[in-house]
């Protein structure tokens, strides 16, 4: 999927947020939201909505960094809460 914000600017940019952690909250979120039987299916078509907005490098890592209150951004680590 293809943003066009129309002067070559990145959502990031545009929305003053880390597309990323976005992205790691809402598959994990998908995750904790699904029942067991249905979570791998699920957690693919959550994957291929987000593509295109940011992709996980780690999608297990970056989940449980969700679940844990972590957030990598940019190679730094923060804790919340």
């Amino acid at each position: 999927m293809d943003i066009d914000l129309g002067q070559h600017e990145l959502v990031e940019e545009v929305l003053g947020v880390d597309a990323r952690m976005c992205v790691a909250q809402y598959v994990t979120s998908v995750y904790t939201t699904t029942p067991f039987g249905n979570r791998a299916d699920a957690i693919l078509r959550a994957v291929d909505q987000v593509q295109g907005v940011a992709t996980l490098l780690s999608p297990i890592k970056e989940m449980e960094d969700v679940c844990a209150g972590r957030c990598r951004i940019s190679g730094r680590s923060f804790r919340f809460g």
